[in-house]
């Protein structure tokens, strides 16, 4: 990634997302969560799919 670049993950990616405000009992905070969505879709949309681990 060159500098200046914007970030798209790609499935299979690990991140730290943040995940606030929560709802009922869900965990809030800082979590790592894996990428589902291709990267084609998050670059096109700007929305991608991720899964909390």
């Amino acid at each position: 990634m060159k500098s200046g670049e914007e970030y798209v993950p790609d499935r299979g990616d690990l991140l730290w997302l943040s995940f606030s405000p929560q709802k009922g009992h869900e965990q809030a905070g800082r979590r790592p969560a894996v990428c589902l969505s291709p990267s084609i879709y998050n670059g096109k949309t700007g929305l991608g799919l991720f899964c909390p681990v």
